[in-house]
């Protein structure tokens, strides 16, 4: 998958995570914190599974990343 989308829709999951977390302070409800975990754990898989370097597989980690730490492929 392009790293361009995978950043897009990265922070899309990262902000439906906050919306949740936002819901769940105002109303005082548990589901929304719930949903919250199960979205985070969701982010957490699809970034440790597309965030990666196209040349050496390796994990880039921050979503800001510039270059690949281990091979110095320019990201993005």
């Amino acid at each position: 998958m392009d790293l361009k989308k995978v950043r897009k829709i990265s922070i899309i999951i990262y902000s439906v995570f906050a919306v949740l977390m936002l819901l769940m302070v105002i109303t005082l409800k548990a589901p929304f914190g719930i949903a919250a975990v199960g979205v985070l754990i969701a982010y957490g898989l699809f970034v440790s599974t597309f965030w990666r370097c196209p040349k050496c597989g390796k994990a880039l980690g921050y979503l800001w990343a510039k270059h690949c730490s281990d091979c110095g492929e320019k990201i993005c």
